[in-house]
């Protein structure tokens, strides 16, 4: 050899070491990247045994890596012959990536995976295994399957609810409607979905004569202040209804409002009844009108006229006096059963103890005892239910000194009103306020405290009986009380 050639052999020798070198480091980090891969990464022959593997597909199937070299990948397979149609697959096309493949660990447990994988060469070009890529989806998947059987579950919810669930966008057109809601409105999907609600289904004038031509306008404008609404709606054969919506915001990622979901209930039936209602109150009214203004003043002549007729026999006089006197009073009772039972007025915050003094200063015969004081949430018959118990225990029990107890407890209000008469009799306490029901000589309409009850329990309270000590009776009223 030359020296010339020597030097060539010698270059030549460097420039190989060199380059075994770089293999050698690229090769570690090859297998670094594959140490520390996340993702389980195994080399199996064409037979199936596993001849490298990380420690990821340790973990992943549940064995020691060095167990897990030189077993068969096909003891991990769900199904062996997903794995002749994995290599047929990777054979064809030469690698496959998002392969979707059912394994089981150790345990058996099954685990849903995503195959990225290759052919496997020797030096020949002869396929000699495969080398993969594992990414376990199974939290993913069963999360799917998980929100799919919800989503199954809310259609199912939604489609057979009893009552009417759609949406809308934020031109108020209809995205979606239940069966319920298209059978109960009439529609098909095709006739409603992409229409207006507001042109199809809301009237422009409801039969109160309420307008609602920007009713939906109006519940995108305040969707707050529009959370519950009532209102009247129209069927596609043109049948009115009355629907009580409850109406949610649908917004983007922004806050910005996009449509609006709403649950309707069907409340027809109701309305009408309510009308019905208010209907025959008001005939009511009229009746106790008439008794009130023209039996009353005719009844008041016929006492006058009466009263003129000079005979010396006061018998009978006296006897149509006093029916008359017991007719006229009725008539006041009635004025007062209707103001109970049908009163439109709006309840407010009303001072007992004040109310009380203006009945008591009419009796003054009688000695009164007022203490405490509560304010209640009322209307004006409140009036007549203490005037109805001060006026029997006067008239009926006799008794000519009453005790008013007022006091606040818990936040409810407790009035006691206590008189030292003839008290009532155990053996029609249970009976006291039944309407007409009356007793003793004194007995008049029999109204008086059943009016009282009903006008308690309008408020939501309660009225109950007991004996005073040591003679007497004691009326217990329980109202809520303004906090």
């Amino acid at each position: 050899m030359t020296k010339y050639q020597y030097k060539r052999f010698l270059k030549y020798v460097q420039k190989k070491n060199l380059i075994e070198e770089e293999l050698k480091e690229i090769g570690e980090q090859y297998r670094s990247l594959i140490r520390e891969s996340m993702d389980a990464i195994w080399f199996s022959t064409i037979e199936g045994k596993i001849v490298d593997a990380n420690e990821a597909a340790a973990k992943l199937l549940g064995v020691p890596l060095t167990t897990l070299i030189g077993t068969s990948i096909l003891d991990f397979y769900v199904d062996p012959l997903d794995r002749l149609k994995f290599q047929e697959k990777v054979e064809k096309e030469g690698s496959i990536k998002g392969y979707e493949i059912s394994l089981k660990n150790i345990k058996g447990q099954q685990l849903f995976c995503l195959f990225t994988s290759s052919i496997w060469k020797d030096k020949k070009g002869k396929i000699i295994g495969y080398r993969g890529i594992v990414h376990d989806i199974t939290k993913r998947k069963k999360m799917g399957d998980s929100l799919k059987r919800s989503e199954e579950k809310y259609r199912e919810l939604v489609e057979y609810a009893n009552s009417i669930i759609a949406k809308l966008d934020e031109h108020g057109r209809v995205l979606s409607m239940n069966e319920y809601g298209l059978n109960f409105f009439g529609y098909s999907k095709e006739e409603l979905f992409g229409k207006i609600w507001q042109k199809i289904g809301i009237p422009a004038l409801d039969s109160t004569g309420k307008n609602l031509e920007n009713l939906i306008f109006d519940i995108f404008s305040d969707i707050d202040k529009h959370a519950v609404n009532i209102n009247e709606n129209i069927k596609k054969n043109g049948e009115r209804c009355w629907i009580y919506w409850t109406n949610r915001p649908i917004k983007n990622e922004k806050g910005e409002l996009k449509g609006v979901f709403c649950v309707g209930s069907d409340i027809t039936e109701r309305i009408l009844s309510e009308n019905r209602i208010r209907e025959l109150n008001e005939t009511l009214s009229i009746l106790n009108k008439i008794l009130r203004h023209d039996i009353l003043n005719d009844l008041t002549i016929v006492a006058n006229s009466l009263d003129m007729i000079n005979t010396p026999d006061d018998f009978y006089k006296c006897k149509a006096l006093n029916a008359l006197d017991k007719s006229i009073s009725l008539i006041e009772m009635i004025k007062e059963l209707e103001h109970a039972v049908t009163t439109d007025d709006k309840l407010k915050y009303c001072p007992l103890r004040e109310i009380i003094n203006q009945i008591i200063v009419n009796y003054p015969e009688v000695e009164f005892k007022v203490s405490g004081d509560c304010i209640v949430y009322s209307d004006d018959a409140i009036f007549s239910v203490f005037h109805n118990l001060i006026r029997n225990a006067i008239i009926h029990g006799k008794s000519d000194r009453i005790d008013i107890d007022i006091s606040n407890k818990e936040n409810i209000c407790e009035v006691r009103v206590a008189d030292y008469g003839t008290g009532i009799p155990d053996h029609i306490k249970d009976r006291v306020f039944e309407e007409g029901y009356s007793h003793g000589d004194s007995r008049n309409t029999g109204l008086g405290l059943y009016i009282s009850k009903k006008v308690i329990e309008r408020y939501g309270g309660s009225i109950l009986l007991e004996d005073n000590e040591p003679k007497g009776a004691v009326f217990i009223l329980t109202l809520a009380a303004h906090i």
